[in-house]
């Protein structure tokens, strides 16, 4: 650019800040100015230049504010950050998720009070059967490493809520079973999960526990910080026992479904990173009436004349008389 171009610019505000800067010193440059060499930064113009022209002056002076009130900005509003604000670090884990292998099988399964024990099997697959055994499964999918997988009950509705039960069995503590992964194989198998069933005079309290626990593990992961020492607030506490009351009135103890949470380290190693968690499809009691699978356990015809009128009996067991049909083929 020539001097007579630079010096004959009248526009500068229409320019970004560093070109109207860029303009000025090799105006200035080209004047041959004193202590104003090609080689100096921007910052360090002289605020005032005797030797130029009043035009040319101006245009510096407009130039050198601008660069101020850039600066002023930018070391206030770094001053207004806070130093203990946790830094937003990129979430390697954008694509993984969970995925469900092998669902649980629906029915067929009962659940078992306390006084009854544990050993009387694990929920099956749903693809279980007699020459291969199978049992809910999971697999943490585009991700390979160290994680950990946890399991919960959780209600059969449209927005699942934490269930009353408990799941009992390896690995399981206070109702969640948990597996670590080392990063070899990332599919899960979750066998020996049992179901107990609470009475119906504990529903309240346990649900009121299950709901404090999920605020304060959401907090940690709110907060990140998951080794906090953080308590529920009285105001929580009363929420939990709101909800709790309402829970109990409604809640179904004879179906439930399974919630698996997917945990990934972070670049200390801590499980900081929750993956969305995914639910199964719903399990039921077998003892339950209105749930369980029905079963004819002995009938005195298999056949008869197609002009009617011949009784059969057939024996059945758990049938409800208001919600059954019998069809002929």
């Amino acid at each position: 650019m020539s001097c007579g171009e630079g010096s004959g610019s009248d526009s500068s505000q229409d320019y970004p800040i560093h070109t109207t800067l860029m303009n000025a010193h090799l105006i200035a440059s080209c004047d041959d100015v004193d202590g104003l060499m090609p080689s100096m930064s921007m910052s360090s113009l002289p605020k005032t230049v005797p030797s130029l022209t009043p035009s040319v002056q101006q245009f510096i002076q407009q130039a050198l504010n601008q660069e101020n009130q850039l600066n002023g900005t930018y070391m206030q509003s770094t001053q207004s950050l806070s130093l203990t604000h946790p830094v937003l670090e990129c979430n390697p884990y954008m694509n993984s998720y969970l995925e469900i292998v092998e669902q649980p099988q629906s029915r067929g399964f009962r659940f078992r009070y306390a006084c009854e024990g544990s050993s009387h099997g694990g929920v099956r697959g749903e693809h279980n059967s007699r020459s291969q055994r199978t049992f809910p499964s999971v697999q943490v999918m585009n991700y390979r490493g160290p994680a950990k997988v946890a399991v919960t009950l959780v209600t059969d509705e449209t927005h699942p809520k934490p269930h009353a039960h408990e799941l009992i069995g390896k690995d399981c503590k206070n109702g969640t079973c948990t597996v670590q992964l080392n990063g070899e194989d990332m599919n899960i198998v979750f066998q020996n999960l049992g179901i107990r069933h609470v009475t119906k005079k504990n529903v309240k309290s346990i649900l009121e526990d299950r709901i404090l626990e999920t605020m304060r593990i959401n907090k940690l992961y709110t907060n990140n910080n998951i080794n906090a020492n953080i308590k529920n607030t009285e105001s929580e506490q009363a929420i939990a026992h709101q909800q709790a009351e309402e829970q109990a009135r409604t809640m179904q103890l004879n179906v439930v479904r399974l919630c698996f949470t997917a945990y990934l380290p972070d670049s200390f190693g801590e499980f900081k990173h929750r993956l969305t968690p995914v639910v199964s499809q719903p399990i039921y009691d077998s003892k339950s009436p209105g749930t369980a699978a029905l079963r004819i356990y002995r009938m005195d015809k298999c056949n008869g004349c197609c002009n009617g009128q011949e009784e059969i009996f057939v024996l059945c067991d758990k049938v409800q008389k208001d919600d059954i049909s019998v069809r002929f083929f």
